[in-house]
């Protein structure tokens, strides 16, 4: 969550939520269909519609590094993510949004299925 009082006004929020709109819609684009035949809960699309805005106000400079010195001494902070302030959905919120399954390990069997012995048996 933001560390601070949110830094936008009331219309800066809502122009933040309709980009974070945008976005979902620009990459599942069925996401209002899917809402209003109870496909896919509201509450999900709400949880990350919110989720984008926050990381946006966490950076809203877009700013990747951001360097301070006082006489000898100097401050670093370096921000994480590819697009550091941009709203871009995570494979999981696509997960979420798309019905796509979670992933979960599996096995291959690499033994041929005509393999009836040891080594040396035939």
């Amino acid at each position: 969550m933001l560390e601070e009082e949110i830094p936008a006004t009331p219309e800066q929020l809502k122009a933040l939520i309709e980009d974070a709109e945008d976005t979902i819609v620009a990459r599942v684009p069925d996401v209002p269909q899917r809402i209003g035949s109870e496909q896919l809960p509201l509450a999900r699309v709400v949880k990350i519609t919110v989720a984008l805005v926050i990381e946006r106000l966490k950076n809203p400079r877009g700013t990747r590094q951001m360097n301070s010195t006082a006489g000898p001494y100097t401050e670093s902070e370096t921000f994480g993510g590819n697009n550091p302030g941009v709203m871009v959905l995570t494979d999981e919120q696509i997960r979420e949004l798309t019905g796509g399954g979670k992933r979960a390990a599996f096995v291959v069997n690499t033994v041929p299925t005509s393999w009836s012995g040891g080594f040396g048996h035939g």
